[in-house]
């Protein structure tokens, strides 16, 4: 199609325009599929399959968690692999199952990250019950609704006294130099990168109404840093059974909204990470620390984040340099 058949409904009637532009979306978005998919699975693969990363140093006193699913394991290893490569040293990654996982790709996550921890739904759901018998309303929780593992499985399976989240859709492009500094601290305050808008399950005006804490605005639980202490099971079970959330037990937004709400209750405080961090669809690659990838810019992943990477960042010969010092790699933080 060209700009001036799309021009042709000029004066046409508004049914006419409305089918046409159905029509031109269809075919467009068809093209656009036939031409995108194979490119961004080309450019997935040749991150993903780049050497394995060095092994993880044991002595790290913090972990850094990922949720990922069966479909998005290609993803999830390109975005650890630029994450790793980013801080400069291999991450302590604990990667939780959703459910989905096969064995190839528990195989796969082990071979590329040694070192890290791939939990397995089932090995999740066994330490769950053992560790949650005092939390009714947890348990329940996590069993009906995926998102709870982001909070509750985070806190069961974390190392250390500093616990970082970072979603398999989130690119770095540069060293996280604030991130880092942070996450090395024995104890600081509770960072999350700034969304476009506040997501959770209801306003902050009646979050704090309810129950006495206001949220912080616009957080992120795509990518925080928190102390593991501020993940309170005890609290988490008290506002599952508080009647201000019977409504939203099950809401996928439950988890962001809190664990905004426990960092905001922390003694350290709460605050968002810098600027370069904040959720946006048109932030640039070239003066941002990272960009995170949300559904409606995810094929910017690979046609913006992986080939700005791959293109003018060099990442396969920095990668290869970095994955051939194998154990000896610097450790910075």
């Amino acid at each position: 199609m060209t700009v001036k058949e799309r021009r042709s409904t000029q004066g046409a009637p508004l049914w006419g325009k409305v089918l046409f532009k159905a029509y031109w979306h269809t075919l467009h978005r068809a093209y656009q599929i036939s031409y995108e998919t194979p490119r961004r699975k080309a450019l997935a693969a040749k991150v993903a399959e780049l050497p394995p990363s060095p092994a993880v140093d044991g002595d790290v006193t913090f972990s850094v968690h990922m949720l990922i699913c069966s479909s998005h394991v290609t993803m999830a290893t390109c975005t650890a692999k630029a994450a790793n490569l980013a801080f400069e040293q291999p991450l302590p990654w604990v990667f939780h199952d959703d459910g989905s996982l096969l064995d190839e790709d528990v195989e796969h996550l082990s071979t590329h990250f040694p070192g890290t921890t791939v939990v397995r739904r089932a090995d999740a759901d066994r330490r769950a019950a053992e560790e949650l018998d005092a939390y009714p309303m947890i348990r329940a929780y996590r069993q009906e609704q995926v998102m709870a593992l982001k909070l509750v499985d985070v806190r069961l399976w974390a190392a250390g006294d500093r616990i970082a989240y970072i979603d398999s859709d989130i690119l770095f492009f540069r060293r996280p130099a604030f991130f880092i500094d942070e996450l090395s601290k024995p104890y600081g305050k509770n960072y999350f990168n700034r969304d476009i808008a506040s997501g959770y399950v209801q306003s902050e005006d009646d979050i704090e109404a309810r129950v006495g804490i206001r949220p912080l605005p616009r957080a992120n639980a795509g990518l925080w840093i928190m102390n593991a202490e501020a993940l309170d099971l005890d609290v988490i079970e008290e506002w599952l059974s508080h009647a201000g959330f019977a409504e939203n037990l099950f809401d996928y937004r439950l988890e962001q909204t809190f664990i905004s709400m426990l960092a905001r209750r922390s003694a350290a405080g709460v605050e968002h990470l810098p600027e370069t961090y904040d959720v946006s669809f048109r932030k640039s690659v070239r003066t941002s620390v990272d960009k995170h990838y949300v559904g409606r810019i995810r094929h910017g992943f690979e046609l913006e984040g992986l080939s700005y990477l791959l293109g003018e960042l060099d990442f396969e010969a920095r990668w290869n340099e970095m994955a051939a010092m194998g154990p000896s790699v610097q450790q910075t933080i």
